[in-house]
């Protein structure tokens, strides 16, 4: 057994084994697909949204976790509070996640340090990998070095377009084109006032400067090359030009960079779409930076794992991540909404350096904003093909996934027995990977996590374990049921 993969049976935490036990019990009498995200019918109601975590599903199954928590209290001594994804709780006091809405989540995600700490420490897999040990260090501790004392990051950036090629020097910086703007990160507490600052967000707040988009931003050809999408308004990879204390501009990723693409054969830009073309082994060779690990990525890989070793993911695509039951191939992160804003709050702040933080409304936002993408999916298939394609899918595919778009818990690594590389990482490693949502799974422009397989026909291939090894499930199709599962397989998710 792999030294990475008994982390579980060997943390010294007395209660851990018992943690386990109770979630299975409690799934066992009001299951995960139950309580799980589905896609909610847009409520009549002003400002509703749509494809939250349903409160009362979420607090049925919370008050199992802490009926079995208090049972085992009473044997063991230890009161285990905040189990599940939805019960990012504050331990004394104050409602739990689950009994709030989606936007008084929120408020109290910026009101409350308790409620932040008992959000992040609900959702870690694995509390001692790197990711875990440096969050729980810092995040929302109540010490003096904790994030929470950092400055709030309020910068003054604008798009990059087609416009400004040749305007940045050979470091990416250039003189001011105007005034700095006026401060737009914060927004009034309302769905959509939260979507607009969350989308604003997004495209132009700066993750971080960065000398290495020079060559991008002086020519197309160069943006092309290095998988940077142009959209039809002329804005430029999501790259922004970031105006900074010394009076001068420097171009700087944002979240958009990644996290949004043009189809082949163009179109409007795709929010949350996988910018599957990107290249980041490309993009060092043009700055003439040679040696890198990054030279033997495929285009839509990036590893953010900061863990020494190559081990490059696929960028993911993020219309299904309500959907989704963990954030990170490697399922270090169980999912919900306030998992999701906390993952963004630090990601920015280590994109920074921990040198500053975003301000936690603006956090918030986007991660409603993505919560709420629309998910892409082709008209529903005909009534004959859809049954075929529907039985072959519950044979095939159900035990994992479902046709709501939710999915099964994790599983261990060597079960799918592709890549093991991302689920070992020492930063990440929980030694199992997450289930992909299908959602949306024929708009895709990459398959399994590390971007190996480039549609769903190449995916079911009897022939792709030659040099795509893993996940053999439906290989043993007869040519005409994989056409019939495909077809179905673009209508996820079903309403």
């Amino acid at each position: 057994m792999p030294e990475t993969i008994g982390w579980e049976l060997r943390r010294s935490k007395p209660y851990v084994g018992r943690v386990r036990f109770i979630k299975i019990a409690c799934k066992k009498s009001f299951t995960r697909r139950q309580f799980r995200a589905t896609p909610l019918r847009e409520q009549k109601s002003e400002g509703a949204s749509r494809g939250f975590l349903d409160p009362r599903r979420q607090s049925r199954y919370a008050k199992c976790m802490m009926s079995m928590s208090y049972k085992f209290a009473g044997v063991f001594g230890v009161v285990l509070l905040g189990l599940s994804v939805a019960c990012g709780s504050e331990p004394a006091g104050g409602p739990r996640a689950s009994e709030l809405e989606p936007i008084e989540q929120g408020r109290r995600y910026v009101e409350s340090p308790e409620f932040r700490r008992g959000i992040l420490e609900a959702s870690l897999e694995n509390p001692d990998n790197l990711y875990s040990r440096t969050r729980l260090a810092h995040y929302a501790t109540g010490a003096p070095d904790s994030w929470d004392a950092l400055p709030v990051r309020r910068p003054s950036a604008s798009p990059v377009t087609t416009a400004d090629f040749g305007s940045f020097d050979t470091f990416g910086r250039r003189e001011p084109t105007g005034a700095p703007a006026s401060d737009p990160w914060s927004a009034e507490w309302t769905h959509d006032g939260l979507i607009a600052l969350g989308e604003r967000a997004f495209y132009t707040y700066p993750l971080r400067v960065d000398g290495r988009l020079a060559p991008v931003v002086e020519s197309r050809e160069n943006a092309e090359r290095a998988g940077f999408w142009v959209d039809e308004e002329g804005r430029v990879g999501g790259v922004v030009a970031e105006w900074l204390d010394n009076g001068t501009e420097m171009a700087a990723w944002t979240c958009s960079t990644c996290h949004a693409s043009v189809r082949e054969g163009g179109g409007p830009l795709v929010s949350g779409r996988s910018n599957a073309s990107l290249d980041a082994g490309e993009l060092y060779r043009l700055g003439g930076i040679e040696g890198t690990l990054a030279e033997g990525w495929r285009p839509g890989q990036l590893d953010p794992s900061q863990d020494a070793t190559d081990n490059p993911t696929k960028i993911p695509d993020l219309r299904a991540v309500r959907y989704q039951s963990h954030l990170h191939a490697a399922a270090s992160v169980a999912n919900s909404l306030m998992a999701l804003t906390v993952r963004i709050e630090t990601l920015l702040i280590v994109s920074q350096n921990a040198t500053a933080r975003p301000p936690r409304q603006l956090a918030f936002a986007m991660a409603y904003y993505l919560w709420n993408l629309p998910v892409t999916k082709r008209e529903q298939a005909s009534e004959q093909a859809g049954e075929a394609g529907r039985a072959l899918f519950e044979t095939n595919c159900s035990r994992c996934h479902h046709t709501d778009g939710s999915v099964a818990e994790p599983v261990d690594y060597r079960l799918v027995g592709t890549d093991p590389a991302a689920a070992l990482s020492p930063a990440r490693t929980t030694g199992r990977y997450r289930i992909p949502s299908l959602a949306g799974v024929g708009d895709r422009p990459y398959l399994l996590h590390d971007a190996s397989v480039r549609s769903l026909d190449a995916f079911l291939d009897p022939e792709r374990p030659a040099t795509v090894p893993g996940h053999p499930f439906g290989l043993d199709l007869s040519a005409e049921e994989r056409r019939a599962l495909i077809g179905f397989l673009h209508t996820l998710p079903l309403d």
